[in-house]
């Protein structure tokens, strides 16, 4: 009997330890309210370094903030830009501790794109890649496996808003920057998927007419000619990625509220897949070197996230709030997915969170 008892004591005790070992690694493995910031956070950027470094950076009224994990704690918040917007990241493949940080910011009369280095532990000096007259926004940034980096953004300096890309050996001196005259429009991402260099953006024929989804590629003489991928419905956002170890483009957009997805394989596209049909938001593509892609979307109050398991997507809820949702974004390392997202009514902050995903996954759920 006094066995009994003290084993059901130590059973008890066992319990509890393990509730509040749960309850403490939820604690640590749960979102992160990275901004804290009473100007309101939004437009999040993420890239995590070789040395397991997590750099973030978001966009205030202000300008462009930034902090980084590392060995086990987060920075302060740093102020990188004085009424910057559109932060983005790239990790230089090469020297995998090196980043890329790009953002448009006002200058004199205009607004040009800059950009910044983190080498060594510190931020070099920002450099302005566009210099041109107009209104130059929205860059993105991607890199060849020599190490040639490359800088898409939308510019108004041809009358409308055209696409211009620019090219740097070092990050620091850029050339041949120029139009892309056949493409008009706004909001581009540029990848690379084994050696070439593709391009998607978002254009508008007329005010009475929706936002189409286009592409092109460089098939190493010649941008091929701007394809439309969307239908007859407004694409409101979009977001694509490589899959290196599967030599695969997926790309993720939202048509008038819809999710869709597509992939290509370097010749042709897959069919388009719907993955939900209720008010979507915005929406982030990631893929693991685990080969699982993973597509994430903000609907009314709550984040979703589908997996692809062979042919099938398993779906499921996953982050659930009563204040408004926008701006996800994901990236990837070590087989794991990093998502960060922009939460909150009036004043929003920049959250974020690490996945793991694996072939079957439990939901978490906050309400």
């Amino acid at each position: 009997m006094k066995g009994r008892s003290l084993l059901s004591i130590g059973a008890l005790i066992l319990g509890i330890w393990l509730i509040l070992g749960l309850k403490t690694l939820a604690a640590a493995e749960g979102p992160v309210n990275i901004s804290q910031s009473a100007n309101g956070g939004r437009s999040p950027a993420i890239v995590i370094t070789a040395d397991g470094t997590i750099h973030m950076a978001w966009e205030e009224a202000d300008g462009v903030y930034y902090r980084r994990f590392s060995n086990g704690i987060w920075t302060n918040v740093e102020q990188i830009s004085v009424g910057g917007q559109h932060p983005q990241f790239l990790v230089d493949p090469v020297h995998q501790n090196t980043v890329y940080l790009v953002w448009d910011e006002p200058f004199g009369d205009s607004q040009d794109i800059f950009i910044r280095r983190w080498q060594d532990g510190a931020w070099g000096l920002p450099r302005n890649v566009s210099q041109t007259e107009g209104y130059s926004s929205q860059p993105t940034i991607a890199q060849h496996a020599d190490g040639t980096l490359v800088l898409v953004w939308s510019d108004t300096t041809p009358g409308q808003p055209t696409l211009y890309r620019a090219t740097s050996t070092d990050g620091d001196v850029w050339m041949n920057a120029a139009p892309l005259t056949e493409m008009v429009g706004a909001e581009p991402h540029v990848v690379i998927l084994n050696g070439q260099e593709y391009i998607f953006w978002l254009y508008r024929p007329s005010f009475r007419e929706p936002r189409q989804l286009l592409w092109s590629r460089f098939d190493g003489s010649r941008w091929t000619p701007p394809t439309v991928l969307s239908d007859t419905f407004s694409v409101v956002s979009m977001d694509v990625v490589a899959d290196e170890s599967f030599h695969v483009l997926w790309l993720i957009w939202n048509e008038s509220g819809d999710v869709y997805v597509r992939s290509w394989n370097g010749t042709t596209w897959s069919n388009k897949e719907a993955l939900s049909h209720d008010g979507v938001d915005s929406v982030a593509f990631a893929a693991p070197r685990a080969g699982l892609p993973a597509a994430l979307w903000v609907e009314t109050g709550k984040i979703r996230r589908g997996l692809r398991q062979g042919t099938q997507w398993n779906i499921q809820d996953w982050w659930q709030t009563t204040v408004p949702l926008k701006d996800i974004t994901a990236t990837t390392a070590y087989d794991r997915v990093y998502v960060a997202w922009a939460q909150g009514d009036t004043t929003s902050d920049v959250w974020m969170y690490r996945w793991f995903p694996r072939a079957t996954h439990i939901p978490f759920l906050m309400k």
